[in-house]
């Protein structure tokens, strides 16, 4: 009864001429509950601040999660991860996570085996009435001199009436704002944009958004402000713009359309336009 088994595959497209294909072992743990501790042992969703929020990053190793009071906290050490990058011979890490008169608060440390390259992050949220306010800032050290790879990120939302409505601020340091083992920046904040994102050094952004129901159709607007000292690798010292429109119309239980048009100014005098219909 302590014991729950999980396993995942995944069918991979090899080559998009041929169309062959394989099927993976994606996950392969076994949980262990205890009183003293939940143990997950195998091949498992990395779930870290410095990993991929949609859990496609795998490991195997083995994560502790032990109760301490009002705080869990959580330890683990992997020996490869399946995301590409120059971390996967392994990651050895440690978070805490608690909560204090109604503000969930976790504080992170993570280090690559091989590189020595540490990682931290702290992260902060409540509730206020019907506001939602969340807040992280995540660090990155690699050694180099002159380095400045952080991460910081603060949002609000809430709603008025029928609509839901979002402001937010983010910074990233003068080197990279990629504070991530796997280059897959926390994209709450910008995630929602096609261009401008927390990976590029030295954006200073301010995002504000609604979204509604317009009868049967779902309608949002995404609008974001920025400096930019490098923006596409060729731009510098630039002022952004972003604006993103995007509509949903559920025709049936199972059927559904959307689409989204996305503009990007650069500061460049040529705008980047992108958009998309599914």
């Amino acid at each position: 009864d302590q014991v729950t088994a999980n396993m995942k595959f995944v069918a991979n497209e090899k080559d998009a001429s041929s169309k062959a294909s394989d099927l993976e072992m994606n996950q392969a743990n076994v949980t262990i509950a205890t009183s003293v501790a939940t143990s997950i042992v195998g091949r498992q969703t990395s779930a870290t601040p410095f990993t991929a929020n949609n859990g496609d990053t795998v490991s195997t190793g083995i994560t502790a999660l032990i109760p301490a009071g009002p705080a869990t906290i959580a330890v683990a050490h992997y020996n490869d991860r399946t995301s590409d990058g120059v971390y996967d011979d392994g990651i050895t890490g440690a978070g805490a996570l608690f909560s204090v008169s109604g503000v969930n608060l976790e504080a992170w440390y993570a280090k690559a085996n091989s590189t020595k390259t540490e990682l931290t992050a702290f992260l902060a949220s409540t509730k206020v009435g019907g506001i939602a306010i969340s807040a992280h800032h995540a660090e990155l050290d690699d050694g180099s001199a002159g380095s400045d790879t952080t991460n910081t990120q603060i949002t609000v939302s809430g709603k008025a009436g029928v609509a839901s409505l979002f402001a937010a601020y983010a910074t990233t340091g003068n080197t990279s704002g990629s504070a991530t083992l796997d280059n897959d920046v926390d994209g709450k904040l910008i995630a929602g944009l096609e261009t401008i994102t927390t990976v590029q050094e030295g954006v200073d952004a301010i995002v504000v958004g609604v979204s509604l129901p317009v009868g049967p159709v779902k309608a949002s607007l995404t609008y974001l402000d920025a400096d930019v000292i490098d923006a596409n690798a060729a731009v510098t010292g630039t002022s952004a713009s972003e604006y993103k429109i995007a509509v949903s119309y559920k025709m049936a239980k199972n059927f559904a359309l959307s689409a989204w048009y996305d503009v990007a100014d650069l500061g460049t005098g040529t705008d980047t336009e992108k958009s998309r219909i599914e």
